[in-house]
């Protein structure tokens, strides 16, 4: 059996596309050759990317260029590309090529799933086979994401929604067959739920499911699930999208967590760009800064300390806390001092409530000062309020810590 558990992904939108279409429509070279560095740099070794069959049919040439260009770039920084043939996810809106809203969009959309469309939807699928099936970049095909993730389903209820899921596992099955016969390379198929691996694992090489569980518990049970299905299958098993802060889903501990199981990963996604999630998912800002850097020591194995060990930041050891207080009220009590004297101060209180995880992370003081410093004339009122909230947190710490070591606690 085929090991994926070295599997460490990325699900993929450009920053710059809000969908599917968007991505494949607008394809920018230098942009996606851009942050496929950042997934390199961060250790990513596959991409998974939603193509879109509207594209291809606008205009066939083009679309295969841009793909080969995506595969063939990925491949050169030792990154595999995992399409995602068809998607059924969300709605039941049809696609078109000049479509121009923040959503995404199903393909091919559920008004096309019966088999008289089949000869049509073929020759995009043959052009895929036929474009990359040689290339060594390609890892496997993902024939279906989703499948009953949609309104068309969620809505239904009794007879009509057990025709319309019917309807789709038919679709599903007669694609995942289609290029099993048509290509060389692997099929899977990305279930939103671990459960469901059940009704299709006959008909895919690799089974693959999807994981945003609430709770630590909840997501080792869910990989148990998938491993228990691999065993009885004997198959290879990963999970194809995971991590939502969004549904109690932090990137960490669902990477921690997959690790410890020995079971390969695909976070969802690797940019924070303009897709309608970027406010619950993404690791990399544009220009390649990043948004928690516990989901970057995560993914170099290094995971947050949870044993409740005795051993934290004392940022006033040394005596700065104190010192930086001191110099605060001293400015804050001359109505003449000068507001780069008090840029300074608050810098320097920055750098300590950062440094000593004093602060959320969606709202860091060293951040805020750049903000006052980029400012032609900085607002002395903002300075002067900044300065007594600060000091007021560093104050706190201060005499905690001060008590503790009083109390006989080691630091």
């Amino acid at each position: 059996m085929t090991d994926y558990s070295w599997l460490k992904g990325f699900n993929y939108v450009p920053s710059s596309a809000r969908n599917d279409i968007e991505f494949w429509r607008d394809y920018d070279e230098a942009l996606v050759t851009r942050e496929l560095g950042y997934a390199k740099r961060l250790g990513f070794n596959c991409a998974r990317v939603f193509l879109a069959n509207v594209v291809y049919f606008d205009n066939p040439e083009k679309f295969i260029g841009r793909l080969l260009h995506f595969v063939r770039t990925a491949y050169s920084m030792g990154i595999y590309t995992l399409p995602c043939v068809w998607d059924s996810c969300f709605s039941e809106k049809e696609p078109v090529i000049d479509f121009d809203s923040n959503e995404w969009i199903p393909n091919p959309g559920v008004m096309y799933l019966g088999s008289q469309y089949r000869e049509h939807q073929q020759v995009y699928c043959n052009a895929l086979i036929e474009a990359l099936d040689e290339e060594p970049g390609l890892l496997l095909w993902d024939i279906h994401n989703e499948p009953w993730q949609n309104q068309y389903i969620l809505e239904a209820e009794g007879e009509v929604r057990r025709q319309r899921e019917q309807e789709i596992l038919d679709f599903v099955r007669y694609y995942c067959g289609y290029f099993k016969e048509h290509s060389k390379k692997p099929v899977t198929v990305g279930v939103a739920l671990v459960d469901q691996l059940s009704m299709l694992a006959d008909c895919c090489d690799v089974l693959s499911f999807h994981d945003y569980s609430p709770t630590p518990e909840k997501i080792e049970r869910a990989y148990n699930v998938a491993l228990d299905f691999s065993e009885k299958w004997n198959k290879p098993v990963f999970c194809s999208e995971m991590c939502c802060t969004a549904r109690c889903n932090p990137y960490d501990i669902a990477i921690e967590i997959a690790v410890k199981k020995k079971v390969g990963y695909i976070v969802w996604e690797l940019m924070i760009g303009k897709c309608f999630w970027y406010d619950r998912h993404g690791i990399v800002y544009p220009d390649g800064t990043i948004r928690d850097p516990a989901i970057v020591a995560a993914l170099f194995g290094f995971y947050r300390r949870r044993d409740g060990g005795d051993v934290d930041y004392n940022v006033n050891t040394e005596g700065h806390s104190d010192f930086y207080i001191s110099e605060g009220h001293r400015w804050l009590s001359d109505t003449q001092a000068d507001y780069t004297k008090g840029l300074e101060i608050l810098s320097a209180m920055a750098n300590q409530l950062d440094g000593g995880n004093l602060v959320p992370l969606n709202k860091l003081p060293t951040t805020t000062v750049i903000l006052l410093q980029k400012q032609e004339t900085p607002d002395r009122g903002e300075i002067r309020r900044l300065m007594l909230e600060w000091i007021g947190i560093l104050q706190a710490d201060a005499d905690s810590k001060r008590s503790e070591n009083f109390d006989g606690v080691e630091r």
